[in-house]
């Protein structure tokens, strides 16, 4: 019982430093609770479950605030500057390695 009450401040001792803008919080904070364990069957689970929940929370939080975005809204969004490069043109740059395709390609007879 003493375990469960551990791992539950740690946890939210971990969810605190991350709202402050420690994001290595949760890692300094698991550390000592696999100290506490002893084991490292209940230490490395209790530790990632404490990383897991303290970064999950913001973000959860961030979703429900502000939504996807547009970023994740639409494919090419964010790719505007390349607008103009090789990914909006794969004819071209597909065609050398058609024409390597071709020569490689071994006769009949």
């Amino acid at each position: 019982m003493r375990l469960y009450g551990a791992v539950l401040l740690a946890a939210l001792v971990a969810l605190t430093g991350v709202l402050f803008g420690f994001w290595w919080a949760p890692f300094a904070v698991a550390l000592p609770i696999g100290v506490v364990a002893g084991r490292a069957r209940i230490g490395v689970p209790a530790g990632a479950g404490i990383g897991l929940f303290s970064w999950l929370v913001p973000l959860a939080v961030l979703h429900v605030r502000y939504g996807l975005g547009p970023a994740a809204a639409s494919r090419s969004a964010g790719r505007a500057h390349l607008a103009g490069g090789p990914a909006a043109r794969p004819d071209r740059r597909l065609a050398g390695l058609r024409r390597v395709g071709r020569g490689c390609a071994p006769r009949a007879r």
